[in-house]
C-alpha cells in the first residue's frame, strides 16, 4: 500500500461486529467502548459475543464461534464483519477504516494495529538492559547489565564528548517535524525471522523504505463469505506468533492479509522485564484513595523533605487552597502537541482509553498551533469516548520554548501527581493505576516506573502519519532509579515519571525554559534530590524512537546538546541533594560492593603479585638452568669437536695405512710370481703389515732366476 490512504466507498454497509470472549462475561466498560464504536460508524450494525474459553459458556454469551454467528444469523456473503477481543479498546473510527479497506477487494482480511505495543515478534537478538543470572526480580537492588554489542546509541556517560542519547530521546519530539527533518536512512528496518507474522502486504516510509506490517490477529475484518474458513485462526488467542494462524488460513483461501495502519486497537498487555508479554491486565477495581489533604511535600512523610522536616521537628503551615479537593483526579497527563501528528495522537488516546484506572485528566497543550491544527486536535479528541472527552482539557500555549507548554500544563494540572506524555507515545492499561498504587505507600515523592523501547518509522502523510513498528521492544533503560547514576546521565524516560503537584505548585520548581534540551532530566533530578524517588518495577509505557527520520535529536546539533548536558551537570554540582532512605541504601549498598570489588581486588592483586613473584624465582632458577645447559652444550659441542678431529686422524691413518698395505700387496703378489719358491705357507692376505713388509723386502733382495733362453725361470 502506497502511502496514500485509498479513498473508503461513502456508502458503508451494515457491520457484524463479533467479539471473543475467553474468560467470562465482558466488563460493562468493554462493552461500551464497541458500542461507541458502532455508534460512530455511518453503515450501523449489531455486536454479538463468540465463546473461546474453556469450560461451560457463561450466560450473555451468544454463538460459539465467529462462524456459527455469521451462518445462524444469515449474515450475507459479501457482508463485512469484524471480529475482535472483547477485551481491546477500539480506537477512533476503527469501524469506518477496517471495513472501507476490507470492501476494496472481495478477497481481503484488514488487520488493525495493537497497541500500546507490537505483539509479533521478528527478531531473536538480544538488547537493551537485563538481569544478571541467577537475580532475584524482588530483591533490594538489582544486578542488571547490558547486553553486549547492544547497538541503541547508547553512548557512554563518561565520555564528555558525547551528548546522552536518552536525554536526547525525552523531548517534544514534534518540535522537529518528521516530515521536515532529515533523518539517518537505516540500511536494515527490522531483521525478518521465518516464523514472524509478517503480511505481505508493504507499507513505506517517508523516506521511501519499504517495511513489512506484522500481523496480529487482535481485530480485523473480512466478508461473511471467509468467515468460516478463517473462524480457527480468528478464536486464536493474541500472543507474539498468534498472526501467523491468520496469515496461514488466508493463504490456503487465496486471502490477501493487509493492515489497516491507522485502524488501532488497544489490549491490556502486561509486560516482564525483558519487555515479553506476560499476560493481561485485569480491570482495576474502583477503590477509592484517603489522601492527605495536604500536598505540600514538607509535610508528607514519605517525601525526603518531609522526612528530614519530621525528623528535625519542623512543620511548615498549610495553604487551604492547596488542600486536594474530593473530585479531583488523582493523576494529571500533560502532553505537548503541535497538531501535526493526529493519529500518533489517536494512539495515546487509545491507550489512555484503555486504563483500568480512569482516575485521571489529560491537558493537551497545543503549543503554538495554527487555528487548522488547534481544530485537528479537537476532532480527534472529539472522536475519543465520552467518559474520556469529559476528562480531557485542550490548552492553548503560546510562549516560545519547548519546556513552556510543560510549566502551562503542571501549573493548570489539578492531580494530586502529574506526569508528562508526549502526543507519539503509548501507555499500558495499567499505567494510572500502578501510580496510583505507588503514591498510596508513597505519597509525596516522585514515582518512577519502567518503560520500553520500540523503533518506529513515519508512514502516511501529514494528515495520515502513523507510527508503525520496525523492531521488538526491549528494555533500553534500568528497571530502578538511582539519584547518583542520574548526576551523570538520565536514565529514566519522561512519561515514566510521575512528580507530586506540591513540588510545583508548593515548592515552586519549574522546567528551565532557557534550555532547549534535557529540560526533563535537569527537573528530575532536582525534584529527586528534594523529594526522593519510588522505584516501581513495573513496565508501564512505551517509548517510540523514531528511526527513519527525524525527531529532537535531530532538531537540535550534538553540540547543542552538549552544551545542555554540561550546563545542567555544572547546576547539579552546585546543589543540596536529599538522599531518601532507600537512596541512602543503594548508595551504602554500592559503596560495599565498591569496597568489597576494590578488595577483593587487592587480595587477587597480591595473590598475582606474590605468584608473579614465585614466577619470577622460577624464571631465574630456569635461566641459571639454562646457562649451564648452554655452556655445557658448548663444552659439548668442543669436546665432540675433537673427537671428530680424532676419529678424522685416524680414518686418515686407516686410509693411508690400507693404501699401503695394499700397494705391499701388489707388490708382493708380483714378486712372488716370478719367486714361486718363496711364497709362504699362508696366504700373504694374511700377513701382518710388519710380515708383509719384511716379505716384500725379502723379495727384493733375492735375484730372479734366469734360463738360457733368457726366460725367467720358476
Amino acid at each position: 500500500m502506497s502511502s496514500e490512504r485509498e479513498p473508503v466507498p461513502v456508502d458503508l454497509p451494515t457491520v457484524l461486529i463479533v467479539l471473543i470472549e475467553r474468560s467470562s462475561a465482558p466488563e460493562p466498560r468493554q462493552v461500551e467502548a464497541w458500542q461507541e464504536a458502532l455508534e460512530a460508524y455511518p453503515g450501523g450494525g449489531r455486536i454479538v459475543r463468540a465463546w473461546a474459553g474453556l469450560g461451560v459458556v457463561p450466560a450473555g454469551i451468544d454463538y460459539p464461534t465467529p462462524a456459527a454467528a455469521v451462518a445462524v444469523l444469515g449474515v450475507p456473503a459479501d457482508s463485512p464483519v469484524v471480529v475482535a477481543e472483547a477485551y481491546a479498546v477500539p480506537g477512533p473510527h476503527l469501524m469506518e477504516r477496517l471495513v472501507g479497506e476490507a470492501l476494496l477487494s472481495p478477497d481481503r482480511v484488514v488487520d488493525a494495529r495493537a497497541l500500546p505495543v507490537e505483539l509479533t515478534r521478528v527478531s531473536d537478538r538480544q538488547r537493551g538492559y537485563h538481569l544478571e543470572d541467577d537475580t532475584d526480580p524482588s530483591a533490594a537492588f538489582l544486578q542488571e547489565t547490558r547486553y553486549p554489542g547492544s547497538d541503541d546509541e547508547h553512548d557512554d556517560p563518561d565520555d564528555e564528548d558525547d551528548e546522552d542519547d536518552t536525554d536526547e530521546a525525552e523531548g517534544e519530539d514534534d518540535e522537529g517535524d518528521p516530515d521536515e527533518a532529515e533523518g539517518d536512512r537505516a540500511e536494515d528496518v527490522g531483521p525478518g525471522r521465518d516464523d514472524a507474522a509478517m503480511s505481505s502486504h508493504d507499507l513505506r516510509a517517508q523516506d521511501g523504505f519499504v517495511l513489512q506490517a506484522r500481523v496480529s490477529g487482535a481485530c480485523c475484518a473480512t466478508r461473511a463469505a471467509h468467515v468460516a474458513a478463517l473462524d480457527d485462526a480468528l478464536l486464536a488467542e493474541p500472543s507474539e506468533v498468534s498472526g501467523n494462524a491468520l496469515l496461514d488460513a488466508a493463504a490456503a483461501r487465496g486471502i490477501d492479509v493487509v493492515v489497516a495502519e491507522t485502524g488501532v486497537v488497544s489490549l491490556p498487555l502486561r509486560l516482564g522485564w525483558d519487555a515479553r508479554i506476560e499476560g493481561l491486565v485485569p480491570v482495576a477495581a474502583d477503590r477509592p484513595v484517603e489522601w492527605d489533604p495536604a500536598t505540600h511535600p514538607a509535610l508528607l512523610p514519605g517525601s525526603a523533605l518531609g522526612a528530614l522536616a519530621q525528623q528535625l521537628g519542623l512543620r511548615p503551615a498549610a495553604s487551604a487552597d492547596r488542600a486536594t479537593a474530593a473530585d479531583t483526579p488523582f493523576l494529571s497527563i500533560v502532553t505537548r502537541t503541535q497538531g501535526r501528528r493526529l493519529h500518533c495522537l489517536e494512539d495515546m488516546l487509545t491507550c489512555l482509553a484503555g486504563q483500568g484506572d480512569r482516575d485521571f485528566e489529560v491537558l493537551l497543550m497545543c503549543h503554538r498551533t495554527t487555528t487548522q491544527e488547534l481544530a485537528a486536535v479537537r476532532s480527534v479528541v472529539d472522536s475519543a469516548p465520552g467518559w474520556l472527552r469529559s476528562r480531557v482539557r485542550v490548552v492553548e500555549a503560546e510562549r516560545p520554548g519547548r519546556a513552556a507548554p510543560l510549566n502551562d500544563g503542571f501549573t493548570a494540572a489539578r492531580g494530586r501527581y502529574v506526569v508528562a506524555l508526549d502526543d507519539d507515545d503509548t501507555v499500558l492499561a495499567h499505567y494510572v493505576a500502578t501510580f496510583k498504587a505507588a503514591a498510596a505507600e508513597h505519597d509525596g515523592r516522585v514515582l518512577r516506573a519502567v518503560a520500553v523501547r520500540q523503533d518506529v518509522a513515519p508512514v502516511g502523510g501529514i494528515d495520515t502519519l502513523c507510527a508503525v513498528s520496525v523492531d521488538d521492544p526491549f528494555r533500553e533503560w534500568p528497571m530502578d532509579f538511582s539519584l547518583v547514576d542520574h548526576l551523570v546521565a538520565n536514565y529514566s524516560p519522561f512519561m515514566t515519571v510521575a512528580f507530586p503537584r506540591g513540588a510545583f505548585h508548593d515548592l515552586g520548581l519549574r522546567f528551565d525554559e532557557s534550555l532547549d534540551t534535557t529540560e526533563d532530566w535537569d527537573l528530575l533530578v532536582r525534584c529527586a534530590a528534594v523529594l526522593g524517588v519510588a522505584s516501581v518495577r513495573e513496565v508501564t509505557s512505551v517509548y517510540r524512537w523514531w528511526v527513519h527520520t527525524g525527531s529532537s535529536r535531530a532538531v537540535h546539533s550534538k553540540a547543542e546538546w552538549a552544551a545542555a548536558r554540561k550546563r545542567v551537570q555544572s547546576a547539579f554540582e552546585q546543589s543540596v541533594l536529599l538522599m531518601s532512605p532507600e537512596e541512602t541504601q543503594r548508595t551504602v549498598a554500592s559503596l560495599r560492593k565498591a569496597h568489597k570489588d576494590s578488595n577483593t581486588a587487592h587480595r587477587m592483586a597480591r595473590r598475582l603479585a606474590t605468584s608473579q613473584h614465585h614466577v619470577i624465582l622460577q624464571m631465574d632458577e630456569v635461566k641459571a638452568a639454562h646457562d649451564r645447559a648452554v655452556e655445557a652444550s658448548h663444552e659439548w659441542r668442543e669436546r665432540a669437536k675433537a673427537a671428530q678431529d680424532k676419529v678424522q686422524e685416524v680414518r686418515e691413518r686407516l686410509r693411508k695405512r690400507h693404501a699401503r698395505q695394499l700397494a705391499l700387496l701388489r707388490e708382493a703378489d708380483l714378486l712372488l710370481a716370478e719367486r714361486p719358491h718363496a711364497r709362504p705357507a699362508t696366504s700373504i692376505v694374511d700377513l701382518s703389515p710388519g710380515d708383509l713388509e719384511e716379505l716384500v723386502a725379502r723379495l727384493r733382495a733375492e735375484p730372479v732366476m734366469r734360463s738360457r733362453a733368457g726366460r725367467r725361470t720358476r
